[in-house]
């Protein structure tokens, strides 16, 4: 079953304005981490600008935690 994660992604150079953020529906984090890799790939950014440029961090979003308005 696929449960809903939040990846933040931050920019270690500080090129970014703010951190990107990424929901994503997933079996595991490290799918999760995967499908995030692969849009930042998609957006033109190569693995070793990912791996030493960027911080990823990974939790998942339970009901408890979605504010609804």
């Amino acid at each position: 079953m696929k449960r809903l994660f939040c990846t933040v992604v931050t920019d270690l150079n500080g090129t970014f304005e703010s951190p990107i953020i990424f929901h994503i529906q997933a079996e595991t984090m490290d799918h999760a981490e995967k499908c995030t890799r692969e849009q930042l790939v998609e957006s033109g950014y190569g693995d070793e600008t990912i791996d030493d440029s960027f911080d990823m961090f990974t939790f998942e979003v339970s009901e408890a935690d979605i504010i609804e308005a």
